[in-house]
């Protein structure tokens, strides 16, 4: 009986040992989940990654200035995987004992790198990033004050970046944020406005824009930021037109959808008119006083960007937008590009001590007449439409002032927006 038994554990034995030796390594070598046929396949698998590896790019990234930089393991930190140092450290038969319940067995790399070159490549990143905090000033522009709002400086944490580059060897992660330090000026933007007795958001009005449409979006910032941060003075007026300039190609400007005869085309400094008509109604909602406006040709609430009266159409030399400042302190000028969103905000001492809201009075459709035109060369029968259909509309813009004595009601333009006739031609 007892041989038997002594039998039946030697065969068992035999067995395991079989199933153990015929069974794959079930390994993990850098995140990876391999199953291979020999310990002589997980040398070679190392010898592979020992090529590979140290040949892969890795991106060094400040979230802060947006700037990265690219190295190869290898130009980063003189990376090598010690493969003989590797293999040496495995325990094989633990590898296939595990294997047979399934467990991958961790492979720990031993990686070789020069702390030195690191040391020296973030030095180099640190002279292309790192500069002093700059000061808030104003500067003139014209007849007009401009703020230069103030930058604050950028230091690269030397130490503690290569911490964590060190933590990332080995690990498949291509993309590693390195430890950076923003410092503040001694005189922010806040500060030097509050010395002009700017300190209030007097209001702020938002217009929706197509970010895809991108000529039109250089166009707009590049007008927002002739006016962004300038600053008008009690009785101070502001004319777009010669603020601004001539919009042409020289002067940065890009071709884009503009209204010409109740279609769009393509023109130079396209889609401006949205940071005239943006600026209008932040200005309506501070109740400074509008000096020139006009409204477009046309109106078509498939693409307009404001309520019908509420629009302020310019082009060089003979549509111009010009407001004056009537308050008794400083006004400022602030635009905002969010995603698909343009802010324009009028920032001065004090906060209205009202309210005041923008509605639209008496709107009135005129639908577009359809005219048919007779062609010979065209197919009998054939049609083609020349012309699309533009409605017209006869609308009135009203500004209420909500103070505790009661609204004040105060119409602000009856605009007529012209209607283009459908034009269609039939072979005959």
């Amino acid at each position: 009986m007892r041989r038997v038994f002594f039998l039946l554990i030697l065969v068992l034995v035999i067995v395991f040992s079989i199933t153990v030796y015929l069974s794959s390594y079930k390994v993990r070598i850098m995140d990876e989940r391999l199953e291979l046929s020999s310990s002589e396949s997980i040398f070679s698998r190392l010898e592979m990654l020992a090529k590979i590896y140290p040949d892969k790019i890795v991106n060094l990234v400040d979230e802060k200035s947006q700037m990265t930089w690219s190295y190869k393991w290898k130009d980063l930190v003189g990376l090598e995987i010690k493969v003989d140092k590797t293999y040496q450290n495995l325990n094989t038969l633990y590898i296939k004992i595990a294997s047979l319940f399934g467990k991958y067995t961790n492979i720990p790399i031993v990686f070789a790198y020069s702390s030195e070159l690191l040391n020296t490549r973030l030095k180099n990143i640190s002279r292309d990033m790192d500069f002093e905090p700059v000061d808030a000033y104003i500067k003139q522009d014209g007849d007009f004050k401009k703020v230069i709002p103030h930058k604050n400086g950028l230091s690269l944490k030397i130490t503690s970046s290569l911490d964590i580059i060190k933590k990332n060897i080995g690990k498949n992660n291509n993309l590693i944020t390195l430890d950076v330090e923003e410092t503040i000026p001694e005189k922010d933007t806040k500060t030097l406005l509050k010395e002009h007795n700017i300190m209030e958001i007097i209001s702020k009005f938002t217009t929706e824009y197509n970010p895809d449409n991108l000529n039109r979006v250089v166009n707009l910032k590049l007008a927002s930021s002739k006016l962004d941060h300038i600053i008008i003075r009690p009785g101070q007026t502001l004319s777009f037109n010669k603020f601004v300039g001539n919009r042409t190609l020289a002067a940065g400007f890009l071709k884009a959808p503009v209204i010409l005869r109740g279609k769009l085309v393509d023109g130079i400094a396209g889609g401006i008119c949205q940071v005239t008509s943006t600026l209008y109604n932040a200005l309506l909602l501070a109740d400074i006083k509008i000096e020139k406006r006009y409204p477009h040709s046309i109106y078509d609430p498939t693409w307009a960007y404001t309520l019908p009266g509420f629009d302020a159409a310019v082009a060089y030399p003979y549509k111009d937008f010009v407001f004056t400042n009537n308050k008794p302190f400083n006004i400022m000028l602030e635009f905002e590009f969010n995603d698909n969103l343009i802010t324009c905000i009028v920032m001065g001492k004090d906060k209205l001590p009202y309210e005041i809201k923008l509605v639209t009075g008496k709107v009135e459709k005129i639908p577009f007449a359809v005219k048919t035109l007779y062609s010979d060369k065209l197919n009998k029968g054939e049609e083609k439409i020349v012309q699309h259909g533009v409605n017209g509309y006869k609308a009135e813009s009203l500004m209420i002032r909500l103070k505790e004595s009661g609204e004040e009601k105060c119409l602000l333009s009856k605009d007529k927006y012209l209607e283009y006739d459908k034009i269609i031609k039939i072979g005959k």
